[in-house]
């Protein structure tokens, strides 16, 4: 529902966290990644950068 939101209103960025798209030039922007052991903030990191490096 968001992704499309975004989609419709030309608004989605084309690097995305767990599929879902980043508002756009948002990326420019600091993110805060926490959490526990365990809870993935190296995998999403390790989706994210190769996407960062596309662009």
């Amino acid at each position: 529902m968001l992704a499309k939101m975004l989609k419709s209103a030309k608004k989605a960025s084309k690097i995305r966290f767990g599929g879902l798209p980043l508002v756009k030039n948002s990326e420019r922007l600091h993110i805060l990644i926490t959490g526990t052991t365990g809870t993935g903030k190296t995998n999403m990191l390790n989706e994210l950068l190769p996407q960062i490096r596309l662009h």
